[in-house]
């Protein structure tokens, strides 16, 4: 419950008078979307390349220019994310991400070891 004011002036004095209106329910409009949704097929220019789907979102009056620039923005976002994300070939054949982590460090440190005991084996020759 609650009361809604309504303010009323009058144009030749300027008097204001405001009446109070007693309610138990109050009807918002829900805001409506204005963007929509567009689904798209990227098909590579190289026969190799897999075909993408993206979906973007966009002004509903917008234009075909608009949907091309936001599937521009997300290729550019996809390609940082690879970028960062860029693999290199592991030792067994397969792809591991080049990010350092706890294993290099172990790696680091049996490499060293193992430099070590050679050394010491060509000392005893």
């Amino acid at each position: 419950t609650g009361q809604y004011k309504s303010l009323l002036t009058c144009r030749t004095c300027k008097y204001e008078s405001a009446r109070y209106e007693p309610f138990a329910f109050l009807q918002v409009p829900l805001p409506e979307d204005d963007q929509v949704s567009a689904s798209l097929l990227l098909y590579p220019m190289q026969p190799q390349g897999e075909v993408m789907k993206y979906s973007v979102r966009v002004r509903h009056d917008g234009k075909l220019g608009d949907v091309l620039i936001a599937l521009a923005k997300v290729l550019v976002m996809d390609q940082r994310q690879q970028e960062e994300g860029t693999a290199i070939e592991g030792k067994d054949g397969t792809e591991e991400e080049d990010k350092p982590g706890i294993d290099d460090q172990e790696e680091e440190d049996d490499e060293g070891e193992d430099e070590d005991e050679e050394d010491q084996e060509e000392e005893d020759d």
